[in-house]
């Protein structure tokens, strides 16, 4: 009897160990950026969302997803309120962390605002630094635009985050993709995407997808549409977080 409990014993464990080899890791997404991305209440009478809080309804259930962005943050300021090391801090390998920055940038503030080729793309290179250093995979995503149109009907410069008018020296976007070129980092055009989308809207129907009283943040249905274009950029560059989405074969959630 008392070697049968010694073998019972034995039994449950390698079971134990077993199952545990049966649990797919999960793997998390960590969005950090701005007020264009980030969570806002549902109940929110202008339906106001951030697109990255509509990620969600794209991935299976082996994707987690915490939305870490937060209204008024730029670049430098996310870093310097320890918003950043509290993300970091949970930072696992294999995870992703998608980066969006620069609508706060922009600002004469200096405590916020940041120049394109100084400070802006030096705490980018912190975030994509940071990441690939606990073993998870940084991506870009350039600045969703601002619904500014020209008399043409087309998104301004300034709409496009280009703040010196065509000069390369105030052009958050090139910035950022020189910086992912140079790091061999994933950068998704959201800036192009955006436009090409805000445009194919024009001046009056635009306005669906942006609060009406502003032309910077989205409502539920421009933050659906700007999170699908990005999860287009992941189909289009094969990331590997694509194997997670809902639609993929052998999904089973």
């Amino acid at each position: 009897m008392k070697n049968l409990s010694k073998y019972l014993y034995y039994f449950l464990v390698i079971i134990g160990f077993l199952a545990l080899g049966n649990v797919e890791n999960h793997v998390t997404i960590f969005t950090v950026g701005d007020s264009t991305m980030c969570l806002y209440d549902t109940a929110n009478a202008k339906h106001q969302r951030g697109w990255a809080q509509m990620l969600p309804q794209f991935f299976n259930n082996n994707i987690k997803i915490v939305d870490a962005a937060r209204g008024g943050r730029s670049s430098k300021s996310f870093v310097k309120e320890g918003l950043w090391q509290k993300v970091i801090d949970q930072v696992m390998p294999g995870d992703y962390v998608f980066i969006q920055f620069a609508h706060n940038d922009e600002k004469k503030d200096t405590s916020v605002g940041t120049k394109p080729w100084d400070q802006y793309i030096k705490y980018l290179k912190k975030y994509i630094v940071e990441t690939r250093e606990k073993g998870a995979i940084p991506i870009l995503f350039t600045p969703i635009v601002r619904r500014y149109f020209d008399s043409t009907g087309h998104i301004t410069l300034k709409g496009q985050h280009d703040m010196l008018s065509g000069d390369s020296l105030g052009n958050y976007p090139l910035a950022m993709k020189y910086l992912a070129n140079e790091l061999k980092v994933h950068l998704i055009d959201l800036t192009e995407m955006t436009k090409t989308l805000v445009e194919h809207y024009g001046p009056e129907k635009s306005k669906e997808l942006y609060i009406s009283t502003d032309k910077t943040h989205p409502t539920q249905i421009g933050a659906t549409l700007i999170a699908s274009l990005a999860v287009q950029g992941l189909i289009e560059q094969a990331i590997p977080v694509v194997k997670y989405l809902r639609n993929q074969k052998n999904s089973k959630n």
